[in-house]
């Protein structure tokens, strides 16, 4: 884990001159353009875990990124993701800050590549017959991801993306919350570009 964040980081890091480059060089030739998603897997989990029970799934997603460059976004992206286990439930509220790449000139059929950083609010509860107990902290998160957008019409597009968002295990003593490196397709997801 610590590996693959030092990669990410640096990976996220790098991209910083060029967005500022890019910023400064085309700031002058292109109006702002926003994008506005949301999604949700619809209880979808393409993620196998040895050893653990059946798990059911739900992510749901939204996004609000700015063009800082024609092909460059930056944005904040919100995630609740919700999954029930045997006789545990649990959550993760993410709030991620992050840019998007598109492909192609083309913003409403283009493919995208993205990545984001922040902070994640998690929370489990086990229940036994009439014993429950619960667990809630904050912790670090990231993700990575590709999608494509599809227009659908002015504006509006069709916007399949498969994520990878990564939190950490924790526990109390009691109760742990699982950690959560999960690749989620979510293909019920659309946004509007302004």
């Amino acid at each position: 884990m610590q590996k693959s964040l030092k990669v990410f980081l640096g990976c996220l890091l790098a991209t910083c001159p060029l967005i500022a480059a890019a910023a400064t060089t085309t700031a002058e030739q292109s109006e702002a353009k926003w994008e506005l998603s949301g999604g949700t897997t619809f209880g979808l989990d393409i993620t196998t875990q040895s050893g653990q029970d059946s798990t059911k799934t739900w992510v749901f997603t939204s996004k609000a990124g700015y063009y800082v460059a024609p092909q460059i976004q930056v944005g904040a992206d919100v995630t609740y993701y919700n999954y029930d286990q045997s006789s545990i439930s649990g959550h993760y509220f993410a709030f991620l800050l992050g840019p998007t790449f598109d492909f192609t000139a083309d913003a409403e059929n283009a493919p995208y590549a993205f990545a984001g950083i922040g902070e994640a609010s998690a929370g489990a509860t086990y229940t036994s017959g009439s014993y429950t107990s619960t667990l809630s902290l904050n912790q670090f998160a990231y993700a990575i991801g590709i999608g494509k957008r599809f227009r659908l019409a002015d504006h509006v597009t069709w916007a399949p993306q498969i994520r990878y968002l990564a939190l950490d295990s924790a526990n109390d003593g009691s109760l742990s919350v699982r950690a959560s490196h999960d690749w989620d397709f979510l293909v019920f997801r659309f946004s509007v570009l302004f």
